[in-house]
């Protein structure tokens, strides 16, 4: 069955995992886990954060898909729009965290 799902097209896919067939969220993971990767390591050069990252991001795109996704357009664009999307969030509660740790250091 397995094989059958990697011949389905994305719609399809989205489709089924929409209607509870987890199996065809792994295989569009799968299918654009090197872009997802890539568009991550365009952010960041730690390893150790692109796999938490990734993680995290595939846990965001499961839950979108569910709820937001409408299907009128191309899922790679939408998926990178996504991951653009919480990469440009975490980063900048990273950012006001250091800012307010750098600040009561100054002042201390």
């Amino acid at each position: 069955m397995k094989n059958h799902l990697f011949e389905l097209s994305d719609d399809a896919l989205i489709e089924g995992y929409r209607a509870g067939d987890t199996k065809c969220f792994d295989v569009l993971l799968e299918r654009y886990s090197s872009c997802i990767l890539h568009w991550i390591r365009q952010k960041t050069n730690n390893e150790d954060e692109v796999a938490d990252l990734y993680q995290e991001v595939s846990l965001r795109i499961s839950q979108k898909l569910k709820s937001v996704y409408e299907g009128r357009g191309y899922f790679p664009a939408w998926a990178h729009c996504v991951v653009g999307n919480y990469l440009y969030s975490t980063y900048r509660k990273k950012k006001a965290r250091y800012g307010r740790v750098k600040s009561e250091l100054a002042e201390s």
